[in-house]
């Protein structure tokens, strides 16, 4: 098993929306603006749609003593911050979409802001990758602001640096992890304290994000710490897992961790925390990921979390907002091309179910391997056409994302009003090399909604996924300002605890060139009695 998972973390980082090293965006001829903030004035430029602010910093270098330590108050200052560059991305690996950053400086964030008089919606994004890779300065909003939204997107500690727990932190601190959480906490405060000033409300506040900037988002709708700070929230396929670990398992993985990470400084014994604070940043990012993982997921240390998000969202003891939850068509595809690029040649489908299935946290090995007969039987290859990607590509889909999306969707409408979507446009524009078809693939919803991928470049729109792009904008925005995607001129999208029957399973499907309602498919397509059922 660990053959077959060994080596994909290099290729996952694509399928978990980390799109980084990008270049910067195009200058748009700009005069200064300034505007004041609680530390200090910045001064960025103004745009053909409003005016753009780059890099402003809004916690402390999280570097040196500060490393695993909660975000802090960077120091003020008296003159003018230049805002008009993206400023440095938190220290991560190569990817195949860029070289690796070696910065550990890196708590920045962009306001882009439209050109007009009246407080505006605002909508935080917090960008995928696995919570190991990626930056803010990958999206280009334009589409989103061009309509009237203040867009934010931020940069917060990722891999080990944002993610490690282990006992010598959790006994200095009371707990250890997330890290990374609390920098996206700590830039939610920031924006509730400052958007006015850039023209955005701070009481209409959406945050959104796509695969580890979703789980991200479910994460603060069931922490107690993130209260009060968004009034909304969109999760594209983040519920990759609704149980994180606790703080004690967490600890332990942190151990095996660092001893991997003291291997690789040359460190002779135990590298205990003075050792791994005193490291430069070249074995810890090397040897930070065991070798069956792909990332890091966040952990139940009491603080950012007390519970996991399933049994939040169960009680009702979560933040209850608006929210939109959704999956892909294709989710699973992007994951099977990773593992047949990287696992030996010859591989059995048998063989390989475990590899994709065992993506999700949340199943245990043992029951998944039991119940390897029963997927063949459920997932047959010979009902595929597309042989081998495509049905190890539906038992992923089925599998990590659109049935525990589903059920988190469900157990959030029970006190929430939520919604749910499945983007299927499966000639969606491709943004990876295949050498078959990925269909509606993990991230590939992300142009339609009004973010562009800097590092990739537009993707080419015919004129019926225009259309869907249109649509799926708009919805996207009027969520922003008003917590309902309906407005006067889409096809109306039901929420799961609306009136009428069959309210349970209302699926707005995206599909080109514009949505329709599916009712009472949606479980019953993706199996989700089977694979919630194998849920401990």
């Amino acid at each position: 098993m660990n053959r077959v998972l060994f080596g994909l973390t290099s290729t996952l980082v694509l399928m978990l929306g980390a799109l980084a090293a990008s270049a910067p965006m195009p200058a748009r001829a700009a005069d200064p603006i300034q505007i004041p903030t609680q530390y200090g004035p910045v001064v960025g430029e103004t745009t053909d749609f409003g005016a753009q602010f780059l890099g402003i910093r809004y916690a402390a270098s999280p570097a040196g003593a500060n490393r695993w330590t909660p975000p802090t108050a960077p120091t003020p200052w008296m003159e003018p911050m230049p805002a008009t560059e993206f400023g440095a991305t938190c220290a991560q690996p190569p990817s195949a979409f860029g070289l690796p950053s070696m910065d550990e400086d890196c708590l920045f964030l962009n306001v882009y802001t439209p050109n007009t008089p009246f407080p505006k919606p605002v909508m935080v994004w917090f960008h995928g990758g696995a919570l190991t890779y990626g930056q803010s300065n990958s999206y280009d909003p334009e589409r989103l602001v061009d309509d009237g939204i203040v867009v934010v997107t931020v940069n917060y500690r990722l891999g080990a640096l944002g993610f490690l727990a282990h006992p010598e932190l959790t006994a200095e601190a009371g707990q250890s992890g997330n890290y990374g959480l609390m920098d996206q906490q700590f830039a939610l405060e920031w924006v509730k304290n400052n958007i006015a000033a850039f023209g955005g409300n701070p009481n209409r506040v959406t945050i959104f994000g796509q695969s580890a900037g979703a789980l991200s988002s479910l994460v603060h709708l069931a922490s107690p710490s993130s209260t009060g700070l968004f009034d909304r929230a969109i999760v594209q396929s983040g519920a990759i897992t609704l149980s994180p670990r606790s703080q004690s398992q967490a600890d332990q993985h942190g151990v095996a961790v660092a001893a991997q990470i003291g291997l690789a400084a040359g460190e002779p014994g135990v590298c205990d925390l003075a050792c791994l604070r005193g490291l430069p940043l070249g074995p810890i990012l090397g040897a930070q990921l065991l070798p069956t993982e792909i990332g890091y997921f966040p952990n139940i240390d009491g603080v950012v979390l007390d519970q996991t998000i399933e049994a939040a969202f169960a009680s009702g003891d979560f933040n209850q907002v608006p929210v939109i939850h959704g999956s892909t068509r294709d989710e699973g595809s992007l994951f099977v091309l990773g593992i047949l690029q990287r696992t030996p040649p010859g591989l059995t489908y048998e063989q390989l179910i475990p590899a994709i299935v065992l993506l999700n946290p949340d199943l245990p090995p043992a029951t998944v391997i039991a119940a390897v007969p029963e997927i063949l039987a459920r997932y047959p290859l010979a009902s595929f056409p597309g042989g081998l990607p495509e049905a190890l590509g539906a038992v992923g889909t089925d599998a990590i994302f659109a049935c525990q999306g589903y059920y988190a969707a469900q157990l959030t409408s029970a006190d929430a009003l939520t919604f749910y979507y499945e983007f299927d446009d499966r000639n969606a524009p491709p943004l990876f090399p295949s050498p078959f078809p990925l269909g509606a693939y993990h991230a590939s919803e992300i142009p339609y909604v009004g973010l562009t991928l800097t590092s990739v470049g537009p993707g080419q729109f015919d004129a019926d996924q225009l259309m869907l792009s249109e649509t799926m904008t708009g919805y996207w925005q009027q969520f922003a300002r008003g917590g309902n995607p309906n407005g006067l001129f889409a096809p109306f999208w039901p929420p799961l605890n609306g009136p009428g029957p069959m309210m349970k399973d209302r699926v707005q499907q995206m599909i080109p060139p514009q949505p329709t309602t599916r009712v009472g498919v949606f479980e019953d397509e993706h199996q989700c009695d089977f694979w919630l059922g194998l849920r401990p």
